[in-house]
């Protein structure tokens, strides 16, 4: 890899990205779900302002869980990585995000628009 990764270190990376992989999807997909229901509940005329206030709150949780995760993340991998290593993935990451961005458009926002 471009990090230059010891063994050790490949070992540790590659059983940090194992266990945070399905961990990340399962929060995705909790976030996605709470944000149905919530433009569900929205779109009714008559939509009850209790289920309203309870998908938000739903949907405030499920990014609070995304951030804490990340953050977590974050940590275990600068326990793995010297700071350049660090740096280098962060630039990585920095630049794959922004190759989707181009190719897909920005999805920030996106769970408000109209489908």
């Amino acid at each position: 890899e471009e990090l230059g990764l010891s063994e050790e270190q490949q070992t540790k990376f590659s059983e940090h990205r194992k266990n945070t992989e399905a961990k990340h999807k399962e929060l995705r997909q909790a976030l996605k779900g709470s944000e149905k229901q919530l433009r569900e509940e929205l779109a009714k005329y008559d939509a009850d302002q209790g289920k309203i206030q309870a998908n938000a709150a739903a949907v405030k949780k499920a990014q609070a869980d995304i951030i804490d995760s990340r953050i977590a993340d974050i940590t275990v991998l600068k326990s793995i990585l010297t700071k350049e290593q660090f740096e280098k993935l962060q630039q990585k990451a920095k630049a794959r995000a922004e190759a989707m961005k181009a190719k897909k458009g920005d999805p920030k926002g996106a769970f408000m628009k109209h489908r």
